[in-house]
């Protein structure tokens, strides 16, 4: 099992609302016996995420992880490099870089890693590059039209003649990055998100609670206690493991 999934199940224990960033994870967050389990997408920050107004400069960003167990994105960002002008996306790029390597990109990429929708949708067309990504489930459908905000591929090869595409029609490609950037501004902020998680939570009246660890025993509640306490000592960065 992915080592996050399971990290998160365990948590979800001790919470009445649960919010799940994957819409494909809210059937099974209430297959193991939650009540109140919601989609809530990730998003970008406006302040943080927005263009930069800078020459675009790259046919191509990327900016992730790049490991060698990963061979579908490290093949596909090998023939994109050999093809396109990219930026060095295999190196490490502080939080503050990340922004103006999209900003500066005519183009991002999207390889997404187990069929999530990641930030980096959101954010790269919040810095008004044309988003092309993989086209997944997760409500990817329920969020973007491709062709309108984004641009979807299906393989390897379908990519690359997308990228050329759009590289040589600048009119369509600047039409698409422009309606992504301001869908991802209205209705993509993690202000939007705040105010979905407050709606849900306070939309009723009295708020339910219904957390498992409210039913629990309490000899199952300290044996959960510590099993999250002993989890975020495993997965805490000072971690000598």
């Amino acid at each position: 099992m992915h080592s996050t999934l399971w990290v998160r199940e365990r948590l979800a224990y001790f919470f009445d609302y649960i919010f799940v960033a994957q819409k494909d994870y809210v059937e099974h967050f209430k297959s193991l016996g939650h009540k109140q389990v919601h989609w809530l997408p990730l998003a970008c920050d406006p302040q943080i995420h927005g263009d930069r107004q800078l020459a675009r400069v790259y046919d191509i960003g990327f900016v992730g992880k790049v490991m060698s167990s990963d061979h579908e994105r490290s093949k596909i960002l090998q023939e994109l490099a050999r093809r396109f002008k990219m930026n060095e996306y295999g190196r490490w790029y502080e939080k503050e870089e990340i922004t103006g390597i999209y900003s500066a990109s005519k183009i991002v990429v999207n390889i997404p890693a187990n069929g999530d929708l990641n930030m980096r949708v959101f954010e790269a067309m919040a810095a008004g590059a044309l988003l092309i990504t993989k086209k997944i489930a997760n409500g990817q459908a329920d969020l973007f039209r491709h062709g309108e905000n984004l641009v979807e591929y299906k393989d390897t090869e379908d990519l690359l003649a997308k990228v050329s595409y759009y590289l040589q029609n600048e009119k369509e490609r600047a039409r698409i990055a422009l309606n992504g950037r301001q869908l991802a501004i209205k209705e993509h902020t993690y202000e939007r998100r705040c105010e979905q998680i407050l709606k849900t939570v306070f939309a009723g009246a009295p708020v339910v609670l219904v957390a498992k660890v409210r039913e629990d025993n309490p000899t199952n509640v300290h044996l959960k206690y510590a099993e999250v306490f002993s989890m975020m000592r495993k997965y805490s960065p000072s971690s000598t493991k």
